[in-house]
């Protein structure tokens, strides 16, 4: 399965920057911070520049829950500066408002470089407030799902089969069956279709 020491690879980035967005949610900020280091390190070394922004977007986010605003605001307006000359302002948006949050104490302090950029995120902030941020908390659930149980759900939404999932997680047929089963149960469901549909109504997947 996944783990925070996991080597990034091209074809399994994504879920480990949703696998951040998890640790982040459930306040394991350590082990948050080390998964965003190394996509960090991988996507530096590649043509993979909206990669990079989404990692360093959850870094700031990682330093305004432990405290650190400065650390925050720092971060957030390094990654404006990057992500700048491409107009990547989605990237901004995908994290929630938190984000804005402290982009607006970012152009509270004055700061004019890349002024009209930062604006240009706000204002889409404010036109178009979802996607919501990535919680897991307060679950709508008696028994949440688990970190591992959320990613397999996510792949289950998209359509993948059992051996899909066990070939994209790194695990065998039967940890992603069992994890389906576990699903279903915590969801009170019996069919993936309906796991699906429940998941979305109660906010757990878009």
């Amino acid at each position: 399965g996944l783990s925070p020491d996991e080597t990034p690879d091209p074809m399994r980035e994504h879920l480990l920057l949703t696998y951040a967005r998890v640790l982040l949610a459930e306040g394991r900020l350590d082990a948050a911070e080390h998964v965003l280091a190394r996509l960090e390190a991988a996507s530096a070394s590649g043509p993979r520049l909206t990669r990079l922004i989404s990692v360093r977007v959850l870094q700031a986010l990682a330093a305004e829950r432990r405290g650190d605003a400065d650390l925050a605001q720092r971060q957030l307006a390094e990654t404006v500066a990057l992500a700048a000359p491409g107009g990547y302002a989605r990237r901004f948006l995908d994290e929630g408002p938190q984000v804005a949050a402290i982009l607006r104490r970012h152009q509270a302090a004055g700061t004019r470089q890349h002024a009209s950029f930062a604006a240009q995120i706000l204002a889409a902030f404010v036109a178009a407030p979802d996607p919501q941020p990535f919680a897991l908390s307060p679950s709508p659930l008696e028994e949440p799902l688990s970190a591992q149980e959320l990613l397999v759900l996510r792949l289950l939404a998209e359509g993948c089969s059992n051996q899909a999932i066990a070939e994209r997680l790194v695990i065998t047929v039967g940890t992603a069956k069992w994890h389906a089963h576990n699903i279903y149960a915590k969801l009170g469901v019996s069919r993936r279709t309906q796991a699906v549909a429940r998941a979305r109504a109660l906010g757990l997947i878009t």
